[in-house]
């Protein structure tokens, strides 16, 4: 006699595992890509609501500072310090679909329960994947409808303002504090790398985007290439750390002055960035992270489709100290 099989309704079902692994979603989001669990910061930086995030963007000191004497007057007339920093929401839908006919041949709890959870997470899977590769972008992709990644808020060019507009809307030209540093053509990480034959490009990047101990990397975004370079270079055995790490979830790296130096198979080949997690990181929209939609269907197929969606933005909160190195070859 064949064993019963208890039906479960995969609706309700759905929806109550989503709603108990909202949080461990997030964290497997997280440790897919090593660039998103950096600038993401265990989401730390939320917002609610609204189409932009909003943020002064300070520069610049107050021009009436002054030495003076025991009876002089201090000199009280207000300074301009900031501008508004604007930066757009975006969203990222993904789906995940099961036929009818495979719930049906899954009905028993422990098997429906791989099912779905294999479709949530190549859905979460494949949003870190796109998420992870815009991070390098310049806000161009998607038809424009993607954020301004590490290609645009600290740029090869600095003078110049992307093809998708002004970073958080700040145009560069007429505001030079908001360059980031850049060196291209680096060439030869053996010469010009850490502690190259001839000088050492990275060493004065770091110098360059620190500034006493407020303003200075808290952690360098490489390729992977660039990555073995360093590796290489290494007089004593790499001393490998795991900066992040909370509970089971962290990422491999060396060390270098004193912070993380991440490997990641999405930043363009040859290229490093000098990163500041106060400067530039991701806001969030809690009541949009990993929102799952109600059953959709295609007509007439038999089909149950969910829909989950995310809502952020990249903020480059200041430029000055951030940086990138680009061209560096064995």
């Amino acid at each position: 006699m064949p064993g019963v099989i208890d039906t479960i309704d995969y609706d309700s079902f759905f929806t109550s595992t989503t709603k108990n692994y909202k949080t461990e979603l997030e964290k497997n989001f997280l440790k897919y890509r090593p660039a998103v669990n950096l600038l993401l910061d265990n989401y730390g930086h939320q917002e609610s609501g609204g189409y932009a995030v909003q943020l002064p963007a300070e520069y610049g000191n107050n021009a009436p500072t002054k030495f003076f004497t025991p009876y002089g007057h201090a000199d009280t007339t207000p300074t301009e310090f900031a501008l508004p920093l604007i930066a757009q929401f975006r969203h990222i839908v993904s789906s995940a679909t099961v036929s009818e006919i495979e719930i049906a041949a899954n009905a028993g709890k422990a098997k429906l329960f791989d099912l779905m959870m294999g479709r949530i997470r190549l859905a979460e899977r494949s949003i870190a994947t796109v998420v992870g590769s815009e991070i390098y972008s310049d806000g161009t992709s998607f038809g424009g409808n993607t954020f301004q990644g590490l290609a645009a808020g600290i740029s090869t060019t600095p003078l110049v303002d992307p093809a998708s507009g002004p970073v958080e809307g700040v145009p560069v030209a007429t505001n030079p504090w908001w360059q980031n540093n850049a060196t291209t053509g680096a060439g030869s990480f053996a010469a010009h790398g850490v502690r190259g034959t001839t000088d050492d490009l990275v060493f004065n990047m770091f110098l360059n985007c620190t500034d006493g101990s407020y303003d200075r990397p808290t952690a360098i975004l490489s390729s992977q290439d660039v990555f073995e370079f360093y590796n290489a270079a290494l007089l004593q055995i790499a001393r490998q750390i795991d900066p992040y790490k909370v509970g089971d979830l962290s990422f491999s790296a060396l060390e270098y002055q004193g912070m993380p130096w991440f490997q990641d198979r999405q930043c363009p080949s040859g290229r490093m960035y000098f990163i500041n997690t106060r400067h530039v990181h991701f806001y969030v929209d809690p009541a949009m992270m990993f929102t799952w939609s109600d059953k959709r269907t295609w007509p007439d197929q038999l089909l149950d489709i969910r829909l989950v969606t995310l809502k952020l933005t990249l903020v480059f909160k200041s430029r000055m100290f951030l940086g990138v190195i680009d061209g560096f070859t064995a």
